[in-house]
């Protein structure tokens, strides 16, 4: 198990990594594409004002309009309604806000206090944002100065229907889910692609005005659409007038192709396990009797049994296995040749007639033969009880002095020094004392 999961894990991490990099990839590429899709709309609806703006500030210039001759200037400016827009509306209004001249439909009354303050303070065209009546007649409107002698005496007012606005958003052919919209320089919807009715003129979210006041010329937002389906809008920015173009996309659509290829992963790779399992089980079966035969052969390197030469079926382990059985063979003779070897030495110690003791190295007496037992009188048992500095023996001098436990040829032997014929006496088992003649050597691994 830990084996195809060691195999199949790396494999299953690359193509998770390849998934979710294609993913980015996919996902960088859908934001380009939807974001070069507002640029479009945006660019389209500056060409459109920038077109009203031109055609009005021409008509600005018509000498009726510069005389004052209203009641003259009125008929020209039916005429420019019949060719740009005849649902629109054209008004003249003076600094003070009189009317001064109406043509067309249901055109304004009275002027916009504000875009109308602009255009006096500064000479320049306004394409004003919607206001709650502006929403609710459909309209927007276009103010540009009507100069005389470099000065401005009126504000000229194109009032058009947001028909114009909308039409740009329905040309585009979205895929399903997907929003456009234009935006007014408050954020206020102008057009949308559901429709006219269904939100012109509602106010900006929290997020499309956090990025209206940054200030930047295009942007991504997290919003989400009046049902309530979270989606990431791509936004982009008029230069002259500040209207924007916004193209929104779910985000459900958006995660759905990371979903789709892990779920395809996933799929894959419960296969993909399944197989490696059954494939392991097999090669397991396999493995399991050579193991098992190589394992008979490793314990029986510490047995007495020499195990039955039979090689596992498994090259590899077929080759393992011979070396196994000949390292046991090998053991077993050396092993037995020990075993002789101990066993002749063992009848040779106990057959000399002198006396043999061997000490431990803290000074105790680790071995004695037949012999020493015979001459100091005392069984086997009891001599391998005893020590260097045991006093059961007295051991003494030639002159009958006693030798100090640290003096004994024993220890000396055990310091390193080599003894030779050193006469001494020790204490019987039976009494009495018996005169010997030691010599000791000290034994090196």
């Amino acid at each position: 198990m830990l084996l195809v999961l060691a195999t199949t894990a790396p494999l299953a991490a690359y193509g998770m990594y390849h998934a979710i990099s294609g993913y980015f990839q996919q996902r960088a590429a859908l934001i380009g594409n939807t974001q070069a899709l507002a640029r479009g709309i945006a660019q389209l609806t500056a060409r459109e004002l920038d077109r009203d703006v031109l055609n009005l500030e021409i008509l600005a210039t018509t000498p009726t309009l510069q005389a004052g001759n209203y009641a003259a200037f009125a008929p020209q400016a039916r005429e420019f309604l019949a060719g740009s827009d005849p649902g629109g509306a054209i008004a003249v209004f003076d600094v003070d806000g009189q009317t001064l001249s109406t043509t067309g439909g249901e055109g304004p009354r009275r002027p916009n206090p504000d875009t109308s303050a602009r255009v006096f303070a500064t000479a320049a065209p306004v394409v004003s944002d919607l206001d709650a009546g502006q929403a609710r007649m459909r309209r927007m409107t276009i103010d540009v100065p009507v100069m005389r002698d470099e000065r401005v005496v009126a504000d000229l007012v194109l009032h058009l229907p947001l028909m114009r606005m909308q039409a740009i958003v329905m040309a585009e052919r979205l895929p399903r889910g997907w929003r456009s919209a234009i935006l007014d320089g408050s954020g206020r919807v102008v057009a949308h692609s559901l429709g006219a009715d269904a939100v012109v003129g509602a106010s900006p979210s929290l997020a499309i005005q956090r990025w209206l006041s940054s200030g930047a010329a295009d942007g991504t937002v997290d919003i989400a659409f009046h049902d309530g389906t979270a989606a990431t809008a791509m936004i982009e920015r008029t230069a002259r007038f500040g209207w924007s173009a916004a193209v929104a996309v779910p985000r459900a659509q958006i995660f759905a192709s990371l979903r789709d290829t892990v779920g395809e992963m996933v799929t894959v790779g419960a296969l993909a396990l399944a197989l490696s399992l059954g494939f392991a089980m097999l090669i397991a079966r396999r493995l399991a009797r050579p193991v098992t035969t190589l394992a008979r052969l490793a314990v029986a390197l510490d047995g007495d049994e020499l195990p039955r030469a039979h090689e596992p079926g498994l090259r590899e382990a077929d080759a393992v296995a011979r070396v196994l059985q000949d390292a046991v063979r090998r053991r077993r003779l050396a092993e037995d040749s020990a075993k002789d070897a101990e066993l002749r030495a063992t009848r040779l110690i106990e057959a000399v007639p002198c006396g043999l003791i061997g000490f431990d190295p803290e000074g105790n007496w680790s071995f004695v033969n037949r012999a020493t037992c015979d001459l100091l009188a005392r069984s086997a048992a009891e001599l391998l009880g005893f020590s260097v500095r045991s006093p059961e023996l007295g051991v003494r001098a030639a002159d009958g002095a006693p030798i100090p436990p640290e003096e004994r040829a024993s220890a000396r032997a055990l310091r390193g020094e080599v003894v030779r014929d050193l006469e001494v006496s020790m204490r019987r088992g039976t009494g009495g004392r018996i005169a010997l003649l030691l010599s000791a050597v000290p034994l090196r691994d």
